[in-house]
């Protein structure tokens, strides 16, 4: 018996990565897409494919954990289960089957983790954590928490690394990636600030299990942090190994860290009402 899972792309200004994410989708035939409102091509693109379309344009800084929960309030599907797949993401080959096999096992679950295999300059790059765990197929009735990083907070959770999502994270380019990761570094700075001054810890800071902790830890390292992650994701992570790709993302994954600390240090500064 085939399990009822419906498949929601979240997407903003994502007409080069549309038609190739929907077109992977091999097995599934309920798809929608929810955008946030593209200014390209994106909708047209997608609805040719004939998948229902849905927009909801957020008010102040996006939250991913708010468009993924207004998606399972508002889909019109039939599904007992969501997958949320992003617009750089392709699926493996397998995955559907993968996918009614996985289900079968774990019917007590509300959320399947996923691992990403991320992408860049057409190399796998294994440096980014392999497997990167992500809660991406959902039970319905259960909710996401935190803007950046979002998840599920519950123990009935089960992981499947047949389950391979293709993660093609720089598809924009350099320039529209290090925006988004400015956005995440500002998001994140603001909110180490205020778990080192406030001692509370927010919802970035209250992911289970040894994220969460290393997330406390690292809060206190300053401008130690873009070194060190430098160095853990090209010599630890074995990112030398993966050639120039590899030296590019440690790189990113650095700049990301300082923007982080800098973002910090601007909280502070805005606190104290002075001039940044």
């Amino acid at each position: 018996m085939d399990h009822k899972v419906a498949i929601c792309i979240l997407t903003l200004d994502e007409d080069i990565n549309i038609l190739g994410c929907i077109k992977s989708l091999v097995g599934f035939s309920d798809v929608h897409v929810l955008d946030s409102g593209s200014s390209d091509k994106t909708l047209e693109l997608a609805r040719s494919l004939n998948v229902k379309t849905y927009v909801n344009q957020q008010v102040g800084r996006y939250s991913a954990a708010i468009q993924r929960n207004w998606a399972m309030d508002h889909l019109d599907t039939d599904a007992d289960w969501i997958f949320f797949v992003d617009a750089d993401e392709h699926l493996s080959e397998d995955f559907y089957s993968n996918l009614q096999i996985c289900i079968d096992k774990n019917k007590h679950c509300s959320v399947i983790s996923v691992p990403l295999i991320y992408h860049l300059h057409g190399k796998m790059i294994k440096s980014m954590g392999y497997p990167n765990w992500h809660d991406r197929i959902i039970k319905r009735g259960e909710k996401f928490t935190s803007a950046v990083g979002e998840y599920i907070d519950t123990d009935l959770r089960s992981k499947d690394i047949k389950l391979k999502l293709i993660h093609y994270f720089n598809s924009h380019g350099m320039r529209r990636f290090m925006e988004k990761q400015t956005r995440y570094a500002e998001f994140i700075g603001k909110s180490t600030y205020q778990q080192l001054t406030n001692k509370k810890d927010g919802d970035y800071f209250n992911k289970p299990g040894l994220k969460g902790v290393m997330k406390r830890a690292v809060a206190r390292l300053g401008f130690f942090r873009p070194f060190l992650r430098f160095g853990y994701q090209y010599f630890f992570r074995l990112g030398f190994l993966e050639g120039r790709a590899g030296f590019i993302v440690s790189f990113y994954m650095g700049m990301f860290e300082f923007l982080v600390v800098v973002a910090q240090i601007e909280e502070g500064l805005k606190n104290q009402n002075k001039i940044l």
